[in-house]
């Protein structure tokens, strides 16, 4: 009679890792999405610093 019983629990400890990487997974993607959207802004607010200094070193 317990050989059931320990294979339900292994189903169960399967599904609890399975839940464990998805999690971990979607909160490695959200991480990266937050870095590129940043990273993004970064780069369109300084361009009009470095189109500033581009320009006032024109001769």
């Amino acid at each position: 009679m317990s050989g059931p019983k320990q294979t339900a629990e292994a189903a169960a400890e399967r599904q609890a890792a399975a839940d464990r990487r998805a999690r971990r997974l979607r909160a490695v993607a959200r991480i990266l999405v937050i870095y590129g959207l940043l990273a993004g802004g970064a780069v369109i607010f300084t361009l009009p610093f470095v189109w500033m200094v581009g320009t006032s070193f024109k001769v």
